[in-house]
């Protein structure tokens, strides 16, 4: 499709997002818009007509998702298009991010998964990939480009999330004890959804921020101190957490 053709006499291609059999993903201009934003067009045709016009007719609780249309036998479901800096160059391994930049990172995240749990599962099981991520530092906001492969699945929105929170959050020896709990606590009993992960993430909300608080106040040399006697007491808690779980 060329760059200056419109779909339904409205709708001008930018590009081509993404492609695959029955589908198509487009990033287009609005020409009777106003503002001229751009937008995203997940195009379905084929096998996946009958499927989306389903999942698209249910999903209501998306501020993103302008609508649908069919056109020459398909299916275009319309939702905004988020710029931004991809998700991994801002969080990368050693990035240097403050503690409150990444905790307000890590809770957005969690409100995300609670949102995306709430989705058809066509979408739910289908957006939360990496490239669809995008990261505006200005306005410290984290945002999702809703390109929906229908044949691409990944794991369960818990997980992803999971996953990603763990890249955002600080790692290493200076990580207070009750954030390492809460992903020990992950592990040993893994949430069945994005819910409850967020309901798990409440519990600890309020004791992570107060331990990092706490830990960013104290003097270079009774930091040190710190840390060394908190990965002592670590040590040997996780030790005997695991000892009693392989009895």
């Amino acid at each position: 499709m060329s760059g200056a053709e419109l779909i339904q006499g409205r709708y001008k291609i930018e590009c081509t997002l993404r492609e695959s059999e029955d589908y198509v993903a487009y990033r287009a201009v609005d020409i009777e818009d106003r503002e001229k934003k751009s937008v995203i067009l997940n195009v379905y045709s084929g096998q996946y007509v009958k499927e989306f016009v389903r999942v698209f007719h249910d999903l209501g609780n998306c501020r993103d998702y302008k609508g649908m249309f069919l056109y020459d036998g398909k299916i275009a479901s319309i939702f905004t298009w988020n710029t931004g800096e991809n998700f991994s160059q801002i969080f990368k391994k050693k990035a240097d991010l403050s503690i409150e930049y990444r905790m307000k990172s890590g809770d957005q995240l969690f409100h995300i998964g609670l949102l995306v749990d709430s989705y058809p599962e066509e979408i739910r099981r289908s957006v939360l990939y990496n490239d669809n991520f995008r990261v505006k530092q200005a306005s410290e906001e984290i945002m999702l480009n809703f390109l929906i492969s229908p044949e691409k699945k990944h794991e369960s929105v818990a997980k992803v999330i999971e996953n990603k929170v763990r890249t955002v959050f600080p790692r290493g020896l200076t990580v207070p004890i009750v954030q390492r709990e809460f992903f020990l606590s992950l592990e040993e009993n893994p949430p069945e959804d994005g819910k409850e992960l967020f309901e798990r993430w409440r519990e600890y909300k309020e004791p992570i921020a107060e331990a990092w608080k706490k830990s960013m106040k104290r003097g270079s040399i009774e930091r040190f101190f710190e840390i060394i006697f908190m990965n002592i007491k670590w040590f040997f808690k996780y030790s005997f957490r695991k000892w009693r779980r392989n009895r």
